[in-house]
């Protein structure tokens, strides 16, 4: 949690985007959870975020039987971690291109794998996306400072409303899910 408040508030909260080579493993370990270690280098902040909403959750089988004396009983599925989030439009922003830039490069034919790794990734040193691609975001509480912690993960732009409402400024609503990836999301925080 960042220094500047025991408690952190929503305006606080800062989305990074990785900018420059693969998403790795924030941590080779975690302990109750959670990957404790410094961010990755080549996080970049996105600018004119607002309103984020990560939602952590599992997939639920019913397992009743008779047995149960009359109890449901539910076993846990598949994970996942869907985000939605609102950008304020700014056309010079490296991260709202990027998004903008993972959404679009979905719409174009799926490539295979060329050897026994994804190559769904962002080209090193580029905004440049292609098939399809993810993009590896950080929701962080607060600015990578000691003891922030968020969500990371490789994630594919499912949706990307752009709203024009006469009374506000241009925004694009983003939702995001995780994407192909060898890495799975983790809970992560910083050292």
């Amino acid at each position: 949690m960042s220094a500047t408040s025991a408690v952190p508030m929503g305006f606080q909260g800062v989305l990074y985007f990785l900018s420059t080579g693969a998403r790795a493993t924030w941590a080779s370990s975690q302990s109750a959870g959670v990957y404790n270690a410094a961010p990755p280098s080549g996080l970049t902040r996105i600018g004119n975020v607002r309103n984020v909403k990560e939602s952590a959750e599992r997939d639920k089988a019913d397992v009743t039987t008779r047995d149960q004396g009359g109890w449901k009983a539910t076993a846990l599925g598949l994970a996942g971690l869907p985000a939605d989030f609102d950008v304020v439009v700014n056309r010079t922003d490296a991260g709202q291109l990027a998004l903008l830039q993972s959404f679009q490069a979905g719409l174009t034919a799926i490539p295979e794998p060329t050897s026994g790794t994804l190559t769904f990734q962002q080209a090193a040193g580029t905004n440049t996306y292609s098939g399809n691609t993810t993009i590896a975001l950080a929701f962080m509480d607060g600015p990578l400072a000691s003891g922030d912690m968020g969500w990371w993960a490789d994630l594919v732009i499912t949706k990307c409303e752009r709203v024009e409402d006469l009374k506000d400024a241009i925004v694009f609503n983003i939702n995001a899910e995780p994407g192909p990836s060898l890495i799975p999301p983790q809970l992560v925080q910083c050292a």
